[in-house]
């Protein structure tokens, strides 16, 4: 019996299959130390990275790395400069709230990281995002404090109402500070007009890979359309192709301009 099935890490399938062999040494339901001591009899396992062909060549080569490096141009310098301090504050923050709140913020500073790491306008879309959320929570905390009659009630009341007002507005001043930084942000990210580490992908295509196809992989779609905006450019709008979860692409810029 041949077989390329992965082990999945459960036994049923296994034995299930190595009963296919021997029904009355294998099965799902038999003792499984019984068969374990028995399997060596049955099976030859070969890994993949053991394989070759029949003149002894390895099938399947190692992955050779060639790392790259870059620098940052003033601009980029600038905005990433911003975005670490704006991390660095929200953790400081995060440590400030309870565990489950801190774990909300800690969650979304990460998820930033992870944006900043893969293109600035991967990030800067995210940015704008939250400042719209900001805008709108912003907008309904001034309602809220706005309806709030503090002199109202007896004295518990009144005492319930002015916490209230209170926490509120320590809140609106948060989401306030907060959108200053953000804007600070997008702006920095508006004086930068091109992404090294994109031009440096396109250097390296051109330089070692000339006459190959190449496979490129990205995680956000903003950074996927950089991508494809600059192969375009440099080698021909026909010459690019692309695959996602949308089968769409936004922000995309063609040779011509457009």
């Amino acid at each position: 019996l041949f077989t390329g099935t992965p082990h999945r890490g459960k036994s049923f399938g296994f034995w299930s299959l190595m009963g296919l062999l021997d029904a009355d040494q294998f099965g799902p339901r038999k003792n499984e130390a019984g068969m374990l001591q028995a399997l060596p009899r049955f099976l030859i396992r070969n890994a993949k990275q053991k394989a070759t062909d029949m003149k002894g060549q390895l099938l399947f080569k190692p992955v050779v790395q060639h790392p790259e490096t870059f620098t940052y141009s003033p601009a980029e310098e600038s905005f990433y400069g911003l975005m670490s301090e704006f991390i660095l504050a929200g953790k400081a923050y995060a440590t400030s709230l309870s565990r489950t709140e801190g774990g909300q913020v800690m969650l979304v500073l990460i998820a930033l990281q992870k944006l900043a790491s893969s293109s600035v306008a991967a990030v800067v879309a995210a940015l704008r995002t939250r400042v719209k959320r900001l805008g709108a929570e912003a907008a309904k905390s001034r309602t809220e404090l706005d309806s709030l009659e503090v002199d109202a009630g007896d004295e518990v009341d009144q005492a319930l109402q002015r916490w209230l007002r209170d926490e509120k507005q320590a809140r609106l001043r948060l989401m306030e500070d907060e959108g200053r930084y953000l804007a600070d942000l997008i702006a920095a990210a508006g004086q930068v007009t091109a992404e090294t580490r994109i031009g440096r992908i396109v250097e390296v295509i051109k330089d070692r890979f000339p006459t190959e196809p190449v496979l490129l992989f990205t995680e956000y779609k903003r950074t996927q359309s950089l991508v494809v905006s600059a192969l375009m450019a440099e080698f021909g709008q026909g010459s690019v192709g692309f695959m996602n979860g949308d089968d769409r692409l936004e922000d995309v810029r063609l040779p011509d301009g457009r």
